[in-house]
């Protein structure tokens, strides 16, 4: 949500949305310089010369900008924009398929997935079991308030949906996969997943 303050005698709208178009794109923004992996910073040489974390800055940096994303302070807004306005509203549910489309994108065709994909498909499970356990969010704000706000919404039913399309998708993907690695990775998240879910039933 944008704010523009006026004053009494100046037209025109205080709070304003932000533009669907300009929601698609940022994501797109973030899925191609973030989410696919910025190789450029993992580079033996800069670190020679400068030392840093490698994968782990390029992981800490995913990992923040996902729990910024995926946060019931976003999710508010977004619903807010598709109450008032549904035609012209980006919604919680193509905010996660627009995700998933980036970040699970070698599921579908058995690409090669390499380290840092993987870090960042664990990163992202865990911010889904996050979301649907509040007790496991770490801002209070979000954790009191906000996620209590949701809990009554549209928002947990997508979130478990989205779960489980990401089980079946990654248990349907396995076969595909020769290297043991990705094999490993992703029945350990299959069984993350299904956990999360029958913990939340409890």
């Amino acid at each position: 949500i944008m704010m523009t303050p006026k004053k009494v005698d100046q037209n025109g709208p205080v709070l304003k949305f932000v533009s669907r178009v300009r929601q698609e794109s940022s994501i797109q923004f973030l899925d191609k310089e973030l989410f696919s992996t910025p190789l450029w910073l993992i580079n033996g040489k800069i670190f020679s010369l400068a030392g840093g974390g490698g994968a782990y800055t390029v992981l800490g940096v995913q990992k923040k900008i996902l729990k910024t994303i995926l946060s019931h302070s976003v999710f508010v807004r977004l619903l807010w924009f598709e109450s008032y306005y549904p035609d012209k509203a980006f919604t919680v549910n193509e905010l996660f398929l627009d995700l998933e489309n980036g970040i699970w994108g070698e599921l579908k065709t058995g690409k090669t997935m390499n380290r840092e994909s993987r870090n960042l498909q664990k990163a992202y499970c865990d911010r889904l079991i996050a979301l649907l356990n509040l007790k496991d969010l770490k801002n209070p704000y979000e954790k009191a308030y906000l996620g209590k706000a949701n809990e009554n919404t549209d928002v947990p039913s997508i979130i478990k949906g989205h779960i489980r399309k990401l089980i079946l998708m990654i248990h349907n993907a396995q076969p595909k996969y020769k290297n043991e690695i990705i094999r490993f990775h992703l029945k350990d998240l299959e069984t993350r997943l299904k956990q999360a879910l029958k913990n939340e039933n409890k």
